[in-house]
């Protein structure tokens, strides 16, 4: 087969790859716009910038600098399409980032882990990531739904995550320069990438709990509040209740006093003692 088109095939598989992150981060973030703009969007920012990086080496600084420029993209990009708190979706974004980086350990096994994009065996490599990325990403996405339905505060999570996920990332871009070679098959690498993954995964799980507790902290918190909303209204309800039964007190020790004069008046003058009773009488005529 034709260099070319085995390359053209290989930047196909990985533009699909690429297109898979947004796509199902679309279904777990609230986004702006949907998710067919979403990919628009993706497309213009970063086609030119992962053109670029396709071609590039491996491992050399352009790679490193190229990644480091498709990162700070990809946060613009993740605060212009989604109705969400930036923290929430770096936070989600990293732990996709997490999945695929899990998934790119398939290409070990590979016959020819070093081939380029001109051969085949990185084609047979992209058959093989790619459905995996595809089924981790899914399982990812039903996880996260799960989290968000038991209202579980992922911001909170974020620093822990971002540390971890980064410490892992710098640990590979030096291992990987200082090696010299394709990284998954160095033993002096191997080990302390089976602790960083084990780090990573702990932490993840520590920052899930703690979130889930905080979860249950708010909510408590929550009830609470509402508590004391409905103590409040209550107490006013009572005092306006005591207010009003007051001021009917008061009218009545009035109209007592008032029948007690009238009562006077009749005796004294007959006529201004009926005026008087009739003006009381319109009066509770009013209050009827």
């Amino acid at each position: 087969m034709n260099e070319n088109v085995i390359f053209v095939i290989n930047y196909i598989f990985y533009n699909v790859g690429s297109l898979a992150c947004p796509v199902f981060e679309s279904t777990v973030l609230k986004s702006k716009y949907g998710v067919v703009k979403n990919i628009l969007i993706y497309a213009a920012m970063f086609f030119v910038p992962t053109l670029i990086k396709f071609n590039l080496p491996v491992y050399g600084d352009g790679q490193n600098a190229i990644s480091l420029l498709i990162n700070v993209m990809y946060v613009i990009y993740l605060k212009v399409c989604y109705d969400e708190k930036l923290g929430k979706c770096i936070f989600v974004h990293a732990m996709f980032v997490t999945v695929s980086v899990l998934s790119s350990l398939v290409w070990s096994f590979m016959p020819n882990p070093l081939s380029t994009n001109y051969e085949i065996d990185t084609t047979i490599g992209y058959l093989c990531a790619t459905p995996l990325v595809f089924s981790l990403y899914f399982i990812l996405t039903r996880v996260i739904n799960i989290m968000q339905k038991k209202n579980i505060r992922m911001a909170y999570s974020v620093a822990v995550l971002a540390f971890a996920f980064s410490t892992y990332s710098v640990f590979a871009s030096y291992m990987s320069v200082a090696v010299g070679l394709y990284i998954y098959k160095s033993p002096a690498y191997i080990i302390p990438l089976g602790i960083m993954l084990i780090f990573m995964l702990v932490t993840m799980s520590i920052a899930f709990a703690l979130a889930y507790i905080k979860s249950n902290e708010l909510e408590l918190k929550s009830h609470l509040t509402r508590l004391e909303t409905a103590r409040s209204l209550e107490e006013e309800s009572y005092r306006r209740t005591l207010e009003r039964i007051e001021a009917m007190a008061k009218l009545r020790h009035d109209f007592y006093g008032q029948l007690q004069a009238a009562r006077y008046l009749l005796e004294a003058s007959p006529e201004e003692g009926r005026k008087m009773l009739e003006d009381m009488r319109k009066q509770v005529g009013a209050y009827e």
